[in-house]
């Protein structure tokens, strides 16, 4: 999904693009999930902080990811310039 985002100046809006709204809802459905099962479960706090870390260090992985295969970089954009 990120690299098929527009990243011209010009086409970049103030707001988030279609990406953002998927991660949130994986990361919502994700504690739904995990909302169930303790309701039939002890599950302990650090199970759930672990797991919670981990769905994120997940999603991080996926956003670095999906930024490396972005072909096109305007340079005013990049703090690197």
């Amino acid at each position: 999904m990120i690299e098929k985002v527009r990243w011209d100046i010009k086409e970049l809006g103030a707001e988030h693009n279609q990406y953002v709204d998927a991660i949130c809802k994986e990361m919502q459905s994700m504690m739904r999930k995990l909302r169930h099962v303790k309701k039939k479960t002890v599950v302990p706090v650090d199970m759930c902080r672990l797991m919670a870390e981990h769905n994120v260090r997940a999603a991080m992985l996926q956003l670095v990811e999906g930024y490396a295969r972005v072909k096109k970089v305007c340079n005013l954009a990049s703090p690197l310039s």
